[in-house]
């Protein structure tokens, strides 16, 4: 009994030694499970972070809304596009996270050392990070790229735990909101900041997933042919740029949804890029704003090998009209057709009265025929006039009172297109009139025959209190227009104070088949407007010091590519003069791209003296960033290498290749 008293207590000695050792073996396998599932976690923490660097970075989409957790230090952002990420801060633990940055030639850094992988751009890559098992050192790849180790300014692999912290496991310097803005300060040596706005219902993001011609970083299309891509798009206006001789025009969005359509020059000298150029001159750039906030994406293009295209028809339509009754759906001068739509027709084989809104005319070709638009009628909302063959110019005169726009009821705007027609303006008045909101005024692929004595839009009432009325965009496009024989020194007219009208020119040719002739083309005396013309040839077609454009105030201006020729000279040629009291625009906030335009000098007498007219963008010289002057020709030269106004040929020199309008 003596012996068993003694063992007993040995034995629970023995077991509470063995439980002891259990719980602490217990205790570093849950420490051990945890370290590993934090590890797990900083590595998903820091690659969702890159993720949405690559978002900031990017700028085509803005924040929506957002949440923050205090405890995490983690926001919660939900994107323009509906996508939601996260991005967390973190706070000084126990993980060495490597310090991310941008060096100054756009690639990403890790510690300070550059991994050779681009950050921005159409090209821009992002990393991915995970900690190596059983080393624990970092390690990052691009893509399908093999692993790297991440390294130190020392060139020796960094791991992600160690005995001592310095930096702990705070990714980014500071995150905050500020200003309505979400502001990330990188943990760099450089500090670098990167700005998101806080503003719903603003995206602008190109697709390029599955289009044919795109191999990853350049678009490639054929001298002349059309491509067309998905852009996912919202806010309140819209803007698409592009390089010297390619057309650009973007569909209105439909649902945040629009199509991007890209027309190669006929000229493949027009592209002198190889595909080893990195140059912001190849790219095409779509932007979308709300208020001051701007989304921007872009893609790079060249010209490649394929078949040549037409004027951008990548097919000849025999008669849209047929498919139209088919229940097809076709695209015009950016905007979507089809029965659903605009279910209500008329095919137009003789002269025909314009009284009804919401409808498309389908005009028959080799017609003598007259749209009459008489005073009884209603104003027009979504009108759509369009010549049925597109191999083939139908033809119509604007008959008796000039056509009134307005919207099709106070909450949309309208519509008012006409495609593929030549179109007579001979009545005594003048064509067109607008009385309402209007969304989009287009003329596209017309001939325009002007009446001598009358100018084509006008509206002679004086209001400086603006007016609840808009021309969102007034768009003429591969059209030609020919002056001559013109005594109204304008083409379009209006007088009221309108808060926006937009105006954009592409691919035109304004010409005289006369004498020159000296025009105001657009007079917006207390209007605020943005001006485009890219594209352009202006052959004897001159504005001397009434300029081109006449508005109180601009909003944008871009300017590109386009070819100013006469033959006789008054004064100094201007493209934009204010209607204020020293003719000057004030320049605060307003978009300016102008570049890449050719004229001619001139000599005209004064009084006793010969002086010298040249081509300028503004009145008086003043001009804001972004605005490269004219090149002006020496007088008695030309930009043209073969003219023949008969056939409408105004061919350039090669050195003004992609200058000037393309039109077959």
């Amino acid at each position: 009994m003596k012996t068993f008293k003694f063992l007993m207590p040995f034995m629970l000695a023995v077991l509470a030694l063995a439980s002891c050792n259990t719980d602490d073996l217990r205790n570093d396998i849950d420490e051990l499970k945890n370290r590993v599932e934090s590890l797990e976690a900083q590595v998903a923490s820091i690659n969702e972070n890159m993720n949405a660097l690559r978002v900031l970075i990017d700028g085509n989409k803005t924040i929506s809304s957002y949440t923050y957790d205090e405890t995490t230090g983690t926001y919660k952002l939900t994107l323009s596009d509906g996508s939601e990420i996260t991005l967390t801060q973190g706070k000084t633990g126990s993980v060495n996270y490597p310090s991310i940055g941008i060096d100054e030639n756009g690639n990403w850094t890790v510690n300070g050392e550059s991994l050779g992988q681009p950050a921005v751009g159409q090209n821009g890559a992002t990393p991915e990070f995970r900690i190596e098992e059983g080393t624990n050192y970092w390690q990052v790849k691009f893509g399908a790229g093999e692993w790297q180790y991440v390294v130190n300014s020392n060139g020796d692999k960094v791991q992600a735990t160690t005995e001592t912290i310095n930096n702990g496991d705070q990714f980014f310097k500071s995150v905050e909101v500020k200003d309505g803005y979400l502001v990330v300060v990188l943990n760099d040596e450089n500090s670098q900041t990167l700005k998101m706005p806080i503003v719903d219902g603003l995206t602008c993001e190109i697709i390029t997933e599955g289009v044919s011609g795109f191999d990853g970083n350049v678009l490639f299309v054929a001298a002349g042919a059309t491509v067309k891509l998905n852009v996912n798009i919202s806010g309140d206006n819209s803007i698409v740029t592009a390089p010297n001789g390619w057309i650009a025009t973007l569909s209105e969005p439909v649902d945040g949804k629009a199509e991007l359509s890209l027309t190669a020059p006929v000229s493949a000298s027009a592209s002198t890029f190889t595909r080893a150029t990195a140059d912001n001159t190849k790219d095409v750039v779509v932007q979308a704003n709300k208020g001051i906030n701007w989304a921007v994406d872009k893609i790079q293009v060249e010209i490649g090998d394929g078949e040549q295209g037409d004027d951008g028809d990548a097919d000849e339509v025999t008669s849209y009209y047929e498919k139209y009754n088919n229940g097809e759906t076709f695209e015009i001068a950016g905007v979507q057709i089809n029965n659903q739509l605009y279910p209500d027709a008329i095919y137009v084989e003789g002269n025909v009265d314009l009284t009804s809104d919401n409808t498309i005319y389908f005009v028959k070709p080799g017609q003598d025929i007259k749209l009459n638009y008489v005073s009884t009628s209603s104003n027009l909302g979504n009108t759509i006039i369009i010549g049925d063959n597109s191999s083939q110019k139908s033809s119509f005169v604007i008959n008796g009172q000039y056509i009134k726009l307005k919207e099709v009821d106070a909450e949309n705007k309208s519509l008012f297109l006409c495609y593929n027609v030549e179109i007579t303006a001979n009545q005594a008045n003048y064509s067109m009139i607008n009385y309402g909101h209007m969304k989009k005024v287009i003329f596209d692929k017309c001939v325009f025959k002007l009446n001598p004595t009358q100018p084509f839009y006008s509206n002679g009432s004086s209001k400086p209190e603006q007016i609840d009325r808009y021309i969102d965009e007034f768009v003429i496009s591969n059209s030609v227009l020919d002056f001559a024989g013109c005594t109204k020194s304008f083409f379009v007219a209006d007088g009221l104070a309108y808060p926006q009208f937009g105006i954009i020119l592409k691919n035109n040719i304004f010409y005289s088949s006369g004498e020159d002739y000296i025009t105001r083309l657009f007079s917006l005396k207390l209007s605020t407007a943005s001006f485009t013309m890219e594209n352009n040839t202006f052959y004897k077609v001159t504005s001397a010091t009434n300029a081109y454009f006449f508005s109180a105030k601009l909003s944008s201006v871009i300017a590109k590519n386009n070819i100013f020729y006469s033959e006789k000279f008054t004064a100094n040629n201007l493209i934009l003069k204010a209607s204020t009291s020293d003719s000057k625009f004030d320049f605060t906030g307003v978009a300016c791209q102008v570049e890449n335009n050719v004229g001619v000098k001139g000599e005209f007498a004064s009084g006793s003296e010969t002086k010298t007219s040249i081509w300028q963008v503004f009145y008086g010289g003043s001009k804001p960033d972004g605005c490269t002057e004219i090149t002006n020709l020496k007088v008695g030269e030309s930009p043209f290498d073969v003219v023949d106004v008969q056939s409408l040929t105004f061919k350039p020199k090669a050195e003004y290749s992609g200058y000037g309008a393309t039109i077959k």
